[in-house]
């Protein structure tokens, strides 16, 4: 049974290696900015869905807590700069 495990997973761990992007592939840049921002509006997606998957997690992971941040604990941070998101663009 043992063998047949070690089989199994070098079939898989040689699937997977022979399904990745050859070197020298641009994935990598998905994730990068870009010297002119060129890569704006993909980025903001990946990291925007990024985040909706988190909180998704989030709010499955134990849906009787009871909330964390709430109102008025975030109000207390409304004259401080660092936390104003007023001019903050929204996403492309």
């Amino acid at each position: 049974m043992t063998k047949d495990i070690l089989n199994a997973a070098h079939r898989l761990t040689v699937e997977t290696i022979k399904s990745l992007p050859p070197a020298g592939t641009p994935a990598p840049t998905a994730w990068f900015l870009g010297p002119k921002a060129e890569n704006r509006a993909f980025l903001a997606k990946l990291v925007q869905q990024a985040v909706a998957a988190h909180s998704d997690f989030r709010v499955d992971y134990a849906p009787k807590d009871p909330p964390f941040a709430t109102k008025e604990a975030m109000c207390v941070f409304r004259g401080d700069p660092a936390t104003r998101t007023d001019g903050i663009r929204p996403p492309i």
